[in-house]
């Protein structure tokens, strides 16, 4: 990628950063956070792939983090600020991780699908538009890399939501927010 064509892949997902910001601001401004707030930065390059489960080396993305400690509290904070993003940016596909995995399938673990598991759900597991979805098998390859899972995601015409089931318990775990913030 030249220096121009980063410029302007810059410019361009600019104001997306600013929405986001603005869309979280209201409810991050008084909180205490346990240990680190969570941070949202624009990033082109995965400085280590490996370590992260979702990105190639290069994919232009918005990337954040926080360390929670013990406090579960800072972490499901944040499940529900990213679903508030994807509610008010339906277009944008979020991956969320801990330590463990795909900490959103932990708390549905009872009501997810038999073919899903931790070594079936890379790649696949994603809010948008508000909601929780599951990229099923059968609509995509087990081996799919990231950028496939994402023009799918962007392009899909088959409900590919996660469980009713699911959503409930993700829904459940996140409700009061924000309040419950404070």
């Amino acid at each position: 990628m030249t220096e121009d064509e980063y410029q302007k892949l810059s410019y361009s997902l600019h104001p997306i950063h600013l929405r986001i910001l603005d869309i979280v601001s209201p409810y991050t401004t008084d909180y205490i956070w346990q240990h680190e707030p969570f941070t949202l930065s624009l990033s082109f390059f995965n400085p280590n792939p490996n370590n992260c489960p979702c990105s190639p080396e290069y994919l232009p993305h918005f990337h954040g983090k926080t360390r929670y400690g013990d406090n579960l509290e800072d972490e499901w904070f944040v499940v529900f600020l990213l679903f508030e993003i994807s509610r008010k940016i339906p277009d944008l596909s979020i991956k969320v991780w801990d330590s463990d995995g795909e900490v959103l399938l932990f708390e549905a673990a009872s009501f997810l699908p038999r073919w899903l598991n931790p070594e079936t759900s890379k790649n696949r597991v994603f809010i948008r538009d508000g909601k929780l979805h599951i990229v099923h098998k059968d609509n995509m390859s087990l081996n799919s890399k990231l950028l496939e899972m994402l023009g799918f995601l962007a392009t899909f015409e088959v409900d590919i939501g996660a469980p009713k089931s699911v959503q409930l318990a993700l829904e459940k775990r996140i409700s009061g927010y924000p309040q419950r913030a404070q």
